[in-house]
Formats: C-alpha cells, structure tokens, sequence
C-alpha cells in the first residue's frame, strides 16, 4: 500500500521537471534570438563598409608627398663629410702656406772652475747664434707642396663620395616616413576591426554558453581580439615616437602601387655612373712614393757671435751661410715602387668589387621587390573569393535565407580586413626595397624606373546584358544586379517607358548596381507617332538621371509593317529620331547608344556614326564568324572602340557555346565590347545547367 503514495510523489515531481525544462527551453530560444538579432544589427552596419576595391588607394596621387623627393634639414653623416672637406680644405691651406723656413738661434755659456780650468781648450766664455734654416724636401718646402697636392686629391675624393650620397643621406628619415603613413594606413584598418570585434564577442560569447556556436569559431574570435590589440599596439607606438620624441610632423606619402623596369635598373646597377674617387686615391698614393720627398736639403744664414777667453783677442761675430745636403741610398727602390703598384691595384679592385658587389644587392632586390608584387597580386585574387562570400550572405541575408549565419558572415569581413592589412605590409615592404635600390643607385631617379600598376581599366571593354521590362517585373533589382556582379557585366540595358510604377524599379536597379546602366527606348511606334522629345522628357522625369549612363535607341524600322513600302521615309524619320535623341543627351550629359542589325544603308550609318557614341551591332540568328565578319565590313569601318558586338541567346543551346562565341567574334572583329540579349534567357540557360548536374549526380 505504501508503494502508491511514492509512485504519485516521483510522477508529481516528472511533470514539474518537464515543465520547468520547457521554460528553460524557451528562455533559452528567446535569448538566442535576441543574441541572433542583434548579430544580425552588426551585420547591417559593418557589411556596407566592405567594399570590392580596397580600403586603401593603389593609385597615384600628386596632391601628397613623393617618399623619395623628402628632405630633412641635417643628416649626421652627410654633415659629418661637410666637415671632413671643410677640415681638409684648411689643411690644404696650411700646407700651401707652410714655406720650410725655421727661425733658429742658440745660446752657451762656459764656467769657471770646477768646470774647467783657463789652461784648458776652451776657446769662449760664451757663444751665440741667430739665423734662419730653409728645409727645402724632406719635411720642408716641397714635401709642403706634395701635401697640399695629396690633400686636394681626398677632397675630390669625398666630393664624388658626397655627390653619390646626395639622395640616399635622407635614407632613415625617408624609410621612417614610409613606416608612419603605412602604419597609419593600418591603425585605421584596425580601429575598424577593433570595432567589430568587440561587437561580435560580447553576443558570440553568450551563444557559445548557450551551445549554439562551435568553439572553433568561438577561439577564431578571441584569437582576432588578441591579434588587433598586439598589431595596434606596434604601430601606434611608432607613431607615437615618431611623433612625439622626435617631434617630426610627418605628411601623408604618395604610395601607390607600382613595378620597376628591369632593364633600366639593371642598366644603372651594371654600368654605374663614372666614380673618380678611386682616381684620387690613387694620385694620392703616387704622391705618397714621391722620391724627392726622401732628399734632406737644408740652407741655412746665421749670425755667429763669440766671447773669447784669451783678452788679447778681441770677440768675434760674423754671418754665414751653408748648405745641408743628404741623399738616401736607393736599396730600396725596387720593392717601393712595386708597393706602390700593389696598394695601386688594392684601390682599383675595392672600386669594382664594390660596383660588383652593388650589382648582386641590385639584381636581389629587384627579385624579392617582384616576388613581393606577385604575392600581393595573388593576395588581391584571394581577397575578391573572399568578398564573393561576403557577397553572397548579403544575398542571403536580404532574401532571409535560413542559411545565412551571421557571425559566421561576420567573420568574413574580418577575413578581408586581415586581407587587406596583409596587403599593407607587402606594400610597405615593397616600398622598402625601393627605397634600398634608390640608396644603392643614388645617380638613378627612381621615378624614371617605376612602373604604375593599374589594376582599375580606365576605360575597361563593354560587358553589356539587355534587360527588358518583364525581366526586371520578374527577376527585381535586387537579383539583376548580384547576377551581373556574379558574371562581370558592367553594362545593363534596361527597358524604360514612362510609367511611374515601373520606372520606381528602374531607380531601384540604379540604386543597388554597380554597373553602367543605359535606358533603353524600344518603341517602334514613336517613328509614326513622332513627338520624341516629349516621350524621352517624360522618362526623365520618373528617374534618378544622375545615376544614368546613355539613353539607348533599340529602334527597328526594319521590322516595321510600313517598311516595305516606305522604307526611305521610315529611315528619314529614325535620322531626324537620333538627331533629337542627340540633343537630349548632350544637354543632360549622357551618352547616346543604338542597336542596329546589320543591314542598314551607308546614309542611315553615317548619321548614326556622327550622332551616336556606342553602336550595339545585333549579329543574331546566323552566328557564322566569318559571315558576320563580311556583314559588318561597313559597320566596322567606324571607330571600334564605339561599337558592341550583341549576340542572343536564343542562338546557343547553352551559355558555353555562347561565350565560345563572343571570344571568336572578339578575336576576329577586333570588337572588344559585347553585349548578351538578353538576362531573362541567360538565367534560363543557369537553370537548365543546374538541373542537369542534378540529373547527373542522381544517376
């Protein structure tokens, strides 16, 4: 009996657990979707920042600072040379002036006894002489000369020394500036980073708490707050010395992205400017061997006084004059003059082992500087796979897809801001080796040798996709445009037509594309109708034109029922219809472009060549190259850059006979622009790719 009591108690106690899991459960849900939403806040604000080009600039700008044209008011070594000359040109000076005359005099005086008797051999009680000894070689007058002569050689010496070390003096400072822009750069990458980071952990560490985020990338995380403090630690201290104990105020350096010629550093480093310092030496050490210098040849005057002993003798003075003359044994002469020649080839083999061994630092330089820009070029590729996938979460997230994990997406971004701050220390690097180059060739102008790198085509080839009114109704902008980033069109075509309610789409599509966009009129009837201006004013008026690339013609009178019949009336008013476009987009400053087939008479082409800026030629239905070749004979007589090679797709089976076919056509036309009719059909052609590849894998 009492089993029962036990039994309803452990039952009573079951159902207050499962109730109380149940809330946990649900406090547990809600805290993660709160933690979520506001991960997916971070995400809306930092994803926009993230942008395809960089974060830094990669091109030339004139308004900062070429690093090597810097200055610096006074350089420790190159004063120290300034010096040196200064001293030197005053010894010269001296030695110039120094002539070999000595004035000389003597003074004796004899005792009386204990020192000597008067019987003794003592001639004088005192004796006295003045005069003046010439030291004419050795040490005297002409050796003087050999010096002063010996000193102008070193000055010429150091002058060509100085001259050579004209640009490379500035070498620290300009290598210290380099470092403060490129960690500037970086701070301010970092600050970002920072930012981010300390977002993403405070809602990362409650879902890693909660089981909802691995711990792998919970570590990735941490590990990205230790690396950004470590990183803006280094660089801000630098900055800080460099601003601060140096008190340098340091302006922002032109850097950009840039590649050497070879050949004309290769031709610097291997036939170096002429360097006359060796010569100097050299003359020096001749000098030095001068076999004058060794002959000792004194003349000399003196007065000659003499207080004699003897009383009956009256003292004596007299002036006289002598010649000192001492010749060295020349036993040595042989093996001097073969020293000379030894120190003579030590001085000239220093100069060439010295230009030599500048040639293996030059052709080592120029090595790790290209290997540099190779790994910062691979590096640009790896970071544009890295923004397709940032790219691609946006698309996830803007269409809700369940998919889309935002701090996973948000560490992403941090992957591409580690990216591009990569990017900075090879620049940085590359920067210093262009620096040492400069400093080893300091006769060559370093900007004469650089190569700009333009990775941005100023005028890169058409890449155009026609979009028709039902598309844009179907597809939305926010598809059409990832679907042309996707497949690198950098044109889109779109219908226009004055209708408030489809034109919004149409600022839609401007709004959200990074591609040209031209608005295309593709009514027929306006040629009968007339009144063009009035129909292009209306269109005008329901879009953002600011944003609009041209107005394009897609005028057929061709297909036109009237044709037959009046086909040279039809032509007249197409001519008189592009004359007014013309106006119109001249006047609202876009271009004007027009899809022709290519069938049009010479008259029709001219005036579409003098009124139109790009000409789409529609080679549709026989894709034949070599027809389309002769077809476009008089269409390609105008200039190629302004026409466009469109091909349809109703034309291919697939999209890669399409793109075989627009690589030909390119290749035989030597038209570089090309246009797709049109998305609708391309999308269609993706579809059916992916529904095959299905199939296939089901098999």
């Amino acid at each position: 009996m009492r089993k029962f009591p036990i039994k309803r108690r452990l039952q009573k106690l079951l159902f207050i657990l499962i109730i109380y899991s149940g809330q946990a459960q649900e406090n547990s849900d809600s805290i993660v979707s709160s933690v979520i939403l506001k991960l997916n806040k971070i995400w809306d604000f930092h994803h926009p920042k993230i942008k395809p080009e960089l974060s830094f600039s990669d091109v030339s700008d004139s308004s900062k600072t070429d690093p090597f044209k810097l200055k610096t008011e006074d350089n420790t070594n190159y004063r120290l040379n300034e010096l040196l000359i200064k001293a030197k040109k005053k010894e010269r000076e001296i030695y110039k002036k120094t002539t070999g005359l000595e004035l000389f005099g003597n003074y004796t005086e004899n005792f009386n006894s204990p020192f000597y008797e008067s019987d003794d051999n003592v001639i004088f009680r005192r004796r006295a002489q003045m005069g003046v000894d010439w030291s004419i070689f050795n040490n005297g007058w002409y050796e003087n000369k050999i010096r002063a002569k010996q000193t102008d050689y070193e000055i010429k010496a150091l002058k060509e020394t100085m001259v050579k070390a004209g640009r490379s003096k500035n070498f620290n400072a300009v290598k210290s500036a380099i470092f403060y822009s490129f960690n500037k750069l970086k701070t301010d990458l970092l600050d970002q980073r920072k930012i981010l980071s300390e977002k993403h952990i405070t809602e990362a560490e409650k879902l890693f708490e909660l089981k909802q985020l691995t711990k792998e990338n919970y570590l990735k995380i941490l590990q990205n707050k230790t690396d950004i403090s470590s990183q803006l630690s280094v660089y801000r201290d630098y900055n800080m010395a460099i601003e601060s104990a140096l008190a340098q105020n340091m302006t922002e350096l032109n850097l950009p992205l840039v590649d050497i010629d070879l050949f004309k550093v290769f031709s610097a480093s291997v036939v170096p400017a002429i360097d006359s310092s060796w010569y100097y030496k050299v003359k020096k050490q001749e000098l030095e061997y001068n076999k004058w210098r060794k002959l000792n040849l004194h003349a000399q005057v003196k007065y000659n006084y003499f207080d004699l002993v003897t009383a009956s003798t009256n003292n004596r003075h007299f002036v006289s004059a002598g010649i000192t003359f001492g010749l060295p044994l020349q036993l040595t002469r042989k093996p001097r003059l073969e020293l000379l020649e030894t120190e003579k080839e030590i001085i000239k083999l220093q100069n060439t082992q010295q230009n030599g061994e500048i040639n293996y630092i030059i052709l080592n330089l120029c090595y790790e500087y290209r290997y540099k820009l190779k790994q910062y070029l691979n590096l640009l590729e790896k970071r544009n796979y890295f923004y397709e996938l940032v790219r691609i979460e946006r698309v996830k997230h803007e269409f809700n897809d369940l998919e889309f994990n935002p701090s996973v997406a948000l560490l992403m971004i941090d992957d591409i801001y580690k990216i591009d701050l990569e990017l900075l220390d090879l620049k940085q690097d590359m920067y210093r080796h262009l620096l040492e180059i400069s400093d080893k060739l300091p006769d060559m102008d370093i900007n004469k040798v650089i190569i700009p790198v333009n990775l941005i085509e100023k005028n890169p080839p058409i890449r155009a996709v026609y979009v028709w009114s039902a598309a844009l109704d179907s597809l939305g902008a926010d598809f059409i445009s990832e679907y042309c980033q996707l497949n690198n069109f950098n044109r889109i075509i779109v219908s226009a037509k004055p209708e408030k309610a489809y034109m919004k789409k149409v600022n839609e599509l401007l709004s959200k594309t990074n591609a040209a966009v031209e608005l295309m009129v593709g009514k027929n009837k306006l040629l009968t109708e007339g009144n063009y201006l009035a129909y292009f004013e209306e269109i005008k008026k329901e879009v953002d034109f600011s944003r609009v690339k041209a107005l394009h013609l897609d005028i057929e009178p061709h297909t036109m029922d009237e044709f037959k019949a009046g086909k040279e009336l039809l032509f007249g008013k197409y001519k008189t219809m592009l004359g007014v476009a013309s106006d119109f987009t001249r006047q609202n400053k876009i271009l004007l472009s027009v899809s022709i087939p290519l069938s049009y008479p010479d008259d029709v082409l001219k005036s579409i060549d003098s009124l139109c800026d790009q000409i789409y030629l529609m080679a549709y239905e026989n894709t034949n190259e070599d027809f389309i070749f002769k077809k476009s004979l008089e269409e390609r007589k105008i200039d190629l850059k302004r026409l466009v090679i469109a091909q349809r797709t109703k034309d291919f089976s697939n999209k890669v006979e399409l793109n075989e076919k627009i690589k030909t056509l390119i290749e035989k036309l030597a038209i570089k622009n090309y246009a797709v009719h049109d998305i609708d059909d391309l999308v269609k052609m993706d579809e059916k790719m992916i529904d095959n590849q299905k199939k296939n894998k089901g098999k």
